[in-house]
């Protein structure tokens, strides 16, 4: 029997701001609960950065050559010793990753396009794992996770909520009358402050959380782009769901991410 996946929201918060960037705290939870799917359901993905990247990534670091200066090689150089071993590993897995040179002839840099994140995320994990062999060992994938600043957008002043009520006369009034009266006044008053802080939120450049999620949404997104298996290849070990609900799901976990899911079933690797 399918055991149904019970949905949760990538955040506590009720609405988010971005940073220069585009990146919110919702942004980066989505893209590590990606990144734990593809450790849980395609563990090759990780597994072949380490056979692949990581003994020249060791060579480099081994030869006094700092992260900072590898990382910079690759994110900005098309002939980094380091950079054709992470495009190589990208493709094998759908990864949309591209190098484009500047219009200026002269600039020797090249701008990566696509998701660029998973590339920075890979260097990171890099490093992690050759300054820590446990790290190598278990394929603790934890670099790939981001840390974004966000801009604050209210202050300790405009969060204020405050409610007052003149109080009970029993001379006047039953208990219970009162207390009706009081629960029904503080109800409205949280409706509004609810209506006044969103709409303060808005104003300042913040967005509504999205609704909520399920993970096996980010399995079947794992499975069909870096595993590269079919709809109907999913659909069997998926239980009884149909592959509308899971191209869905999946399209939905990728719109969270930001993420362009590959079009159609490439050539078995």
């Amino acid at each position: 029997m399918r055991t149904v996946t019970r949905k949760r929201r990538l955040t506590t918060a009720e609405f988010h701001t971005t940073n220069p960037e585009g990146l919110d705290n919702e942004i980066t939870a989505a893209r590590w609960e990606l990144v734990q799917a593809i450790r849980r359901k395609v563990p090759a993905f990780f597994e072949r950065l380490r056979a692949v990247a990581y003994p020249k990534y060791a060579r480099l670091a081994n030869g006094s050559v700092d992260h900072g200066e590898i990382g910079y090689q690759v994110l900005s150089h098309a002939n980094g010793p380091l950079t054709p071993i992470l495009k190589k590993w990208a493709r094998e897995f759908n990864l949309l990753l591209t190098l484009k040179r500047p219009t200026a002839a002269h600039l020797p840099v090249v701008q990566w396009h696509g998701e660029v994140w998973i590339l920075e995320g890979a260097l990171r994990t890099l490093l992690l794992w050759h300054r820590y062999d446990a790290l190598k060992n278990d394929l603790d994938v934890k670099g790939f996770r981001q840390s974004v600043c966000v801009p604050g957008v209210i202050t300790g002043r405009d969060h204020q909520f405050v409610f007052k009520d003149g109080g009970w006369d029993p001379t006047l009034r039953s208990w219970e009358g009162w207390r009706l009266h009081v629960q029904q006044r503080f109800e409205e008053a949280l409706e509004d402050y609810q209506k006044k802080m969103g709409a303060l939120v808005v104003k300042r450049g913040g967005r509504k959380s999205v609704t909520p999620f399920s993970t096996e949404h980010f399995d079947w997104l794992a499975l069909y782009h870096f595993g590269n298996l079919s709809l109907d290849q999913i659909r069997a070990g998926a239980g009884n769901v149909d592959k509308t609900t899971i191209s869905k799901g999946m399209h939905h976990a990728a719109d969270l991410v930001g993420f362009t899911i590959r079009k159609k079933k490439l050539k078995s690797r």
